[in-house]
């Protein structure tokens, strides 16, 4: 029984995705790694692409989430040079 349909969707689910080899309905037989790459491939298609401010929101948003437990914890995290 499947637990996604042709667009790699949880059946029940609007935006959950499953890209491994839980989306694959049996066991193949032989190595799977190339079917796991290709429905990751076709699941990343499915997933519309992040305009700049967004992602430079969202990056400065774990910035600062990262700081917070930094100071909630003591424990300070290493950085590392470019």
């Amino acid at each position: 029984m499947a637990i996604v349909d042709h667009k790699l969707r949880v059946f029940g689910y609007r935006n959950l995705l499953v890209c491994d080899g839980a989306a694959m309905p049996a066991n193949p037989g032989v190595n799977p790694s190339l079917t796991i790459t290709a429905l990751a491939e076709h699941a990343m298609a499915q997933i519309a692409p992040v305009t700049a401010p967004q992602s430079q929101a969202t990056e400065l948003a774990a910035i600062a989430m990262i700081g917070r437990i930094a100071d909630a914890t003591g424990i300070r995290p290493r950085v590392r040079s470019a």
